[in-house]
Parts: structure tokens; C-alpha cells; sequence
């Protein structure tokens, strides 16, 4: 299910802006739309030696970032991350940022 996520957030990063959109006009929420289908979802998955990570999604500042944050219990203590997802207009492409409870 993780390896299927990450694949699910790739493509949906790597598909073309919409029709009609060139590379200067693309709005921040055209931007991100492929990624809408994970905002407001929880996703959990089983890892190995009785781990399991949550991931779960929603906008942040009106629809112009998704966050990410996730979980996974059964370490000692649990490791949290954070991604965020946002459109950066001078690169022209989504990017992402992420931190964790490791310092990284």
C-alpha cells in the first residue's frame, strides 16, 4: 500500500498541466489538482515487524499547499513526519518539503 501511494503521488505530480494551460498561466490549484484525491483521506499500511504508518492529508492556506502527516506506531518511540506540497511559480512545477521527528 506505501509503495503504491508513493507511485499514486508521482504520477500524479508528473502528469501535463491542463488543456489550455501554458507554462505561465498554470494557477496554483491547477497545479495541484492531481493531488486533490488525497485531501481529507486517511491511508494506513502495515510495515513490517507489527509497524503501521497513517498518512493523512488536508489543504493548508485555502487550497494553495497539502500537507501530509503521518505516523508510524509500534517503534520506540513513534516516528512522525511532515511533507508539504506546493506550487512553485518561478520553477513552474510542484514541490515538496520534509521534515521529521529525527531532525531531518
Amino acid at each position: 500500500m506505501k509503495n503504491g501511494l508513493r507511485a499514486a503521488i508521482a504520477a500524479a505530480l508528473l502528469l501535463p498541466a491542463p488543456a489550455g494551460l501554458g507554462a505561465t498561466d498554470t494557477t496554483v490549484e491547477d497545479a495541484l489538482a492531481p493531488l486533490a484525491f488525497l485531501a481529507g483521506q486517511c491511508w494506513t499500511t502495515a510495515m513490517g515487524d507489527g509497524e503501521v504508518d497513517t498518512h493523512c492529508y488536508e489543504w493548508m492556506h485555502g487550497g494553495r499547499q497539502l500537507r501530509d502527516r503521518h505516523i508510524v506506531r509500534g517503534k520506540n518511540p513513534d516516528y512522525l513526519g511532515e511533507t508539504v506540497y506546493a506550487y512553485n511559480g518561478e520553477r513552474k512545477r510542484v514541490e515538496y518539503r520534509y521534515w521529521n521527528s529525527l531532525g531531518a
